[in-house]
């Protein structure tokens, strides 16, 4: 699933992913492809602190990771 779908499927919410498909340049990562691992509904989960995958917000633009 491309972040552009996952965008619009779930606007403005949380969600889990896995990176599916990924590039590398000038050590950032850029996500090109994830699985929706599953919407979170409170965000104070979202917030709070634990580790996940990959955690993003649907609002955003794109994901990098550093």
């Amino acid at each position: 699933m491309q972040w552009q779908e996952v965008r619009t499927v779930y606007p403005d919410q949380y969600v889990l992913l896995e990176i599916l498909d990924s590039y590398t340049e000038d050590n950032i990562q850029y996500v090109e492809e994830v699985a929706l691992v599953r919407a979170i509904q409170d965000p104070s989960e979202a917030t709070s602190g634990k580790s996940h995958p990959i955690l993003g917000r649907a609002s955003a633009q794109g994901i990098m990771l550093r």
